[in-house]
C-alpha cells in the first residue's frame, strides 16, 4: 500500500494534487537546508536528510516519535495548537 500528499490547488480548493510520499520526500531531501514537516501539534511527519542529521545531534532515539514543540523547543504542544486555532501566525516562543 502506497502513501499520498494531496494538496489543495489555487482554484478555490476544488481540485487536488495527489503524489505518492516517496516523491515528496525525494524532492525534500534535494532542499540545501534542513525541512521539517510536522502536524500543527509538532509531531514529526516528514524530515530530509540534512535535517535528520542536524536533529540526530539533539535525540538518540529514532526520530519518527520526536514532538518538535514538546521534545525540542520545551513548549505545550496543546498551547500552541490553541493559539494557532485562535488565529495567530507567529507565535514567539
Amino acid at each position: 500500500m502506497s502513501s499520498e500528499v494531496t494538496t489543495a490547488s489555487d482554484d478555490l480548493n476544488q481540485k487536488s494534487i495527489h503524489l505518492p510520499v516517496d516523491y515528496v520526500r525525494a524532492l525534500l531531501d534535494t532542499v540545501d537546508k534542513g525541512v521539517v514537516v510536522t502536524d500543527r501539534e509538532g509531531r514529526l511527519l516528514m524530515i530530509n536528510a540534512l535535517a535528520r542529521k542536524h536533529l540526530a545531534t539533539y535525540t538518540k532515539d529514532e526520530l519518527l516519535p520526536l514532538n518538535i514543540f514538546q521534545d525540542l523547543l520545551f513548549v505545550d504542544p496543546i498551547e500552541v495548537s490553541r493559539r494557532i486555532d485562535g488565529g495567530e501566525n507567529e507565535i514567539e516562543l
